[in-house]
C-alpha cells in the first residue's frame, strides 16, 4: 500500500487520473485510491515517536538522538542522529547498503580518507569515520544539509576528522580512495565523471539509489 499526504485535497478526480497514467506507464493494475482526513497535530513529534534505534550495519546501530544508547557489543558504534531538514536516517535500503559497502572497504584498508557526495545528515561520512577512516569530507548542494552534517560529526564526537561544504562532485580537485553517492539514477548520469575523476585511481566508488529499470 501507498499512502500519500495532501494538506488541501481539493481534486481527488485528479489524483486518480494521475494514478492511472502512472499505473499505466509502469504496467500495475489500476488502482483505487481510498481518501480520507487526518486532523493536524505536531507532525515532527510524531515523526520522533515512530522512530527507534535501528540496526544499520554489523558494526553500527543508529540512534535517535531523544533515545538513549543502548548497550553494544565489543566493537559496535552508535551513531547518534537528528537528521533536521536534510536526508539520511539510516532507515532507507540505498543508504544501508552503501554503508555496508563502507564497512567492508575500511575492513580492507584501514585508514583510509573518504568523500561523500550529496552528504546529507553527513551519516555516511560519520559511519566511515566511526568505522575507522582517518578524516571523510562531504558535500551537498542544500545548504542547510551542510550545517546538519556539521552538527552529526559533533553531535558524534568526529568533528576534528570532518569537514563539509557546499556544492557537489566538481567543487573540489583533490582525489580520494572511497568516494561515496548515495544519490538518485539522473544526478548519479549527470556527473559521473566527476565522481570518477574525485576517486584515485586504485580507489573504490561507491553509487546508490538506481531503481531497477533503471540498471543497464
Amino acid at each position: 500500500a501507498v499512502t500519500g499526504w495532501f494538506e488541501d485535497l481539493r481534486e481527488p478526480a485528479a489524483i486518480q487520473e494521475a494514478l492511472n497514467v502512472l499505473a499505466g506507464t509502469e504496467g500495475l493494475p489500476t488502482p483505487t485510491p481510498i481518501f480520507d482526513g487526518v486532523a493536524d497535530q505536531d507532525w515532527s513529534a510524531v515523526w520522533k515517536k515512530s522512530w527507534e534505534v535501528t540496526r544499520f550495519t554489523e558494526r553500527l546501530v543508529v540512534v535517535p538522538e531523544w533515545l538513549e544508547v543502548p548497550k553494544l557489543a565489543e566493537g559496535e558504534h552508535a551513531i547518534i542522529l537528528d537528521p533536521g531538514m536534510a536526508f539520511g536516517t539510516g532507515t532507507h535500503e540505498t543508504t544501508r547498503l552503501c554503508a555496508e559497502l563502507i564497512e567492508a572497504e575500511i575492513a580492507r584498508r584501514p585508514g583510509l580518507e573518504l568523500f561523500d557526495v550529496g552528504t546529507g545528515t553527513g551519516i555516511l561520512a560519520v559511519a566511515g569515520i566511526l568505522l575507522g577512516a582517518r578524516a571523510a569530507v562531504g558535500c551537498d548542494t542544500d545548504p542547510a544539509a551542510v550545517q546538519v552534517a556539521r552538527e552529526t560529526a559533533s553531535r558524534n564526537g568526529v568533528e576534528a576528522s570532518f569537514e563539509s561544504f557546499e556544492g557537489s562532485a566538481d567543487g573540489t580537485e583533490k582525489r580520494w580512495p572511497l568516494v561515496v553517492g548515495n544519490l538518485l539514477a539522473p544526478l548519479i548520469k549527470k556527473i559521473a565523471q566527476d565522481l570518477a575523476d574525485r576517486t584515485s585511481e586504485d580507489g573504490a566508488l561507491i553509487v546508490s539509489g538506481l531503481l531497477t529499470r533503471q540498471v543497464g
